[in-house]
């Protein structure tokens, strides 16, 4: 990737996404880059997953998880190194997304999704990814139900132990 890439966003469009002509049209490479992802949970599905959108042309996401990065997130989560041990899981999740893209449009929600988080959470979003931890009962809850009131699609994958289920 040439610097001067660096410079212009539709040339780093260009050159960053150039190897996914045959996985996606041109038509859906910019439609990616238009939309935007709403994902609840950054830990060892949503980091993963925010990060892979990232470096798949996604334009724009809203992002959200309360918790900062400890030692038992080593193991499986995307973000989490011993530098990185006590920072907040979306501060330095977007901080690795902006040197993948620094042309991304990043809105954080510091302190996870909840009732008073909900509708900031949603706004704009053309797609919902829930990857809250598996007993978040009651904000997945909410979370359903709105998006179903909103007429929005909804991933969740739970994962639990070395597997993993995915609803649409």
């Amino acid at each position: 990737l040439k610097k001067m890439s660096l410079h212009s966003p539709d040339a780093f469009w260009s050159a960053a996404f150039v190897r996914h002509k045959g996985v996606f049209t041109n038509e859906e490479q910019v439609k990616l880059r238009n939309s935007t992802v709403a994902i609840a949970g950054l830990g060892a599905v949503g980091g993963t997953v925010f990060l892979g959108l990232v470096r798949s042309g996604v334009g724009s996401f809203t992002i959200t998880d309360f918790d900062d990065f400890e030692v038992s997130n080593f193991n499986r989560q995307a973000g989490s190194r011993a530098d990185t041990l006590g920072s907040k899981k979306v501060s330095v999740l977007v901080e690795e997304a902006l040197r993948i893209n620094p042309f991304l449009k990043i809105k954080t929600i510091s302190d996870g999704l909840n009732s008073r988080t909900i509708d900031e959470f949603l706004h704009g979003a053309n797609l919902v990814i829930d990857a809250m931890d598996f007993f978040a009962y009651r904000e997945r809850l909410e979370l359903l139900t709105m998006c179903r009131r909103k007429n929005m699609y909804v991933v969740t994958s739970g994962n639990t132990g070395f597997g993993a289920s995915l609803l649409v």
